[in-house]
């Protein structure tokens, strides 16, 4: 994981880098995160419909809710 997210965050000036990863899970990602990837955007599946959209504790478990608060943190 080290190794990805030291060539994920470095500079390139000559280069765009635009790259999609899925984890494996929510505490996937706050870990990769808390190693220092750096990301613009956190996609999660969740229904996008308004009148379908609840609360975060609707579709994820108590613990995954910690881990999208924690990154929701680090993003600010």
């Amino acid at each position: 994981m080290e190794d990805l997210i030291e060539f994920i965050n470095t500079p390139r000036e000559e280069e765009t880098l635009n790259l999609m990863i899925v984890f494996e899970n929510v505490h996937a990602l706050r870990q990769a995160i808390d190693l220092g990837l750096k990301v613009k955007e956190v996609q999660f599946p969740y229904p996008a419909s308004r009148y379908l959209l609840k609360r975060l504790d609707d579709y994820f478990s108590p613990t995954e809710v910690q881990d999208i608060r924690a990154i929701q943190k680090k993003k600010k």
